[in-house]
């Protein structure tokens, strides 16, 4: 019993003790009791998490955003706002800024998931991989579907009521993205009446005049930079 309560105690030195001297049971649990400098293996910190690990929650959060989108890819956004800021991966202001970068390049939206897996990568070795990651996960949905659907698509492309519900899914479309436009663009931009002049402004050059859009975004950068509170 000795034996079980503290196997380091060697069975000679029990042997050599005097029945008398020997502690109880009590004594020899509170002896045997781990303290600080002889932690056990059960009670030391789990290892971090390494990449592969944290490689799955990523490409699973952006399949699902990839696979509940319908029209544009602005769509995308608040799915993608709360795959990456609920978890706390990355913080709001840095996904509107990266959502602000990817306006003035080229390429669907989609492609937003590069910056966004770039910066939850755990390290700058990360950041490829985290990116990669990203982006497969996002467009796998479409390409599965596309796949599947395509060799029926010429039959079904003919049904009324599958024409019919493509027209609902386009409206609904406009909502979601009226949606993503007020949250969480205007509830996250827009703080004061100067921001609004601001946007509006930008907004007016965009549609009624030829600038570039990347052009407009970095003029808008610079002067946010040059004046940070308007």
């Amino acid at each position: 019993m000795l034996m079980e309560l503290c196997p380091r105690r060697s069975a000679t030195a029990l042997m050599c003790t005097p029945l008398s001297s020997q502690p109880t049971a009590t004594e020899w649990r509170s002896v045997c009791t781990p303290t600080p400098s002889m932690p056990r293996s059960r009670n030391r910190r789990p290892a971090a998490r390494t990449s592969a690990a944290t490689l799955v929650p990523l490409i699973a959060a952006f399949y699902r955003s990839g696979a509940l989108v319908f029209g544009g890819g602005h769509v995308v956004l608040p799915l993608l706002e709360t795959a990456v800021a609920s978890p706390g991966w990355l913080t709001q202001p840095s996904f509107l800024a990266g959502y602000g970068a990817a306006q003035a390049v080229p390429g669907p939206l989609f492609t937003f998931a590069a910056y966004l897996g770039a910066s939850i990568g755990i390290s700058a070795h990360h950041a490829a991989l985290y990116s990669f990651t990203a982006l497969i996960g996002i467009f796998l949905p479409g390409l599965l579907l596309i796949t599947a659907i395509l060799p029926f698509w010429s039959t079904l492309r003919t049904r009324p009521a599958l024409r019919s519900a493509l027209r609902g899914i386009n409206a609904s479309v406009v909502g979601v993205l009226f949606a993503a436009l007020v949250r969480p663009l205007a509830t996250t931009a827009l703080h004061s009446v100067a921001d609004i002049l601001f946007a509006l402004a930008a907004l007016a050059l965009l549609l009624f005049t030829r600038v570039p859009t990347w052009t407009l975004v970095l003029t808008a950068a610079f002067l946010c930079a040059l004046i940070p509170r308007l």
